[in-house]
This record gives structure tokens, C-alpha cells and sequence, in this order.
């Protein structure tokens, strides 16, 4: 976890998401990426649940904007194959299709493979 403001922000929003308050724990999230914007866990969290959260995912904005906190961290964790699995999920999901087809060539390119870089393969969905 990171430390400081951006760690109680992700401690606040995992708390909240585990109390179902996802609006929330969305905010939360939002604070702790903006704390600390350089901390992978944070945004990778916002990518996951988007992607996850069929709430969430079904909601385009919402995918977009998950799309666009996850590419930093996608960008500076090239084989991180959960990561990158739910970055181009989110792409797809806010109708990005071009970008998503890029990223998902990417993600199945991570060696070695991992479940999730391997999974890349069936999206999307």
C-alpha cells in the first residue's frame, strides 16, 4: 500500500467498497491517485473494480475514465499482465476500440505469461 494521505485513501476505499458504498470508495480511490500519482496499487484498484463491476463496466464513462487513470500505470508496468488484462478491458468497455486492439496485442506479448496476459486473448468480451 502507499504511504501518507494516498495509503488512508486506499485504505478508505477499499473499506468502502467492502461497506458496498461504491460511490465512495470511487472517491476515495479518486483521492488517493491524485495524492500519489506515481502508486501503481491505487490505480490498478480503479481499473479492477471497473472492470470487474458489471455496474461499472456497463457505464462507458466510467470505463473511460478507468481507462485513463489505468494508462499510467500500464505505461510504467509493462508486464504486469493483471494490470494491463483489465487496461484493455476498460478500453473496450468505453468504445475504444483502436486503442484497446493495441493494448491488447501488448498484453499478449507479456512474457513470461501470466493467467491474465493469457487471458487478454478472449477479450473482448
Amino acid at each position: 500500500d502507499p504511504s501518507g494521505e494516498a495509503g488512508k485513501a486506499l485504505r478508505a476505499a477499499k473499506e468502502q467498497w467492502r461497506q458496498r458504498d461504491r460511490d465512495a470508495a470511487l472517491r476515495e480511490l479518486r483521492a488517493a491517485v491524485a495524492c500519489d500519482p506515481a502508486a501503481l496499487e491505487p490505480r490498478m484498484q480503479f481499473v479492477k473494480w471497473v472492470s470487474e463491476t458489471a455496474a461499472l463496466f456497463r457505464d462507458r464513462d466510467m470505463c473511460a475514465e478507468a481507462a485513463a487513470v489505468g494508462r499510467p500505470a500500464a505505461e510504467a508496468n509493462p508486464t504486469n499482465g493483471e494490470l494491463w488484462y483489465h487496461y484493455v478491458n476498460v478500453l473496450y468497455g468505453s468504445k475504444q476500440r483502436e486503442a484497446a486492439d493495441e493494448a491488447k496485442a501488448r498484453c499478449l506479448a507479456i512474457r513470461p505469461r501470466d493467467p491474465f496476459s493469457e487471458s487478454c486473448g478472449y477479450l473482448p468480451q
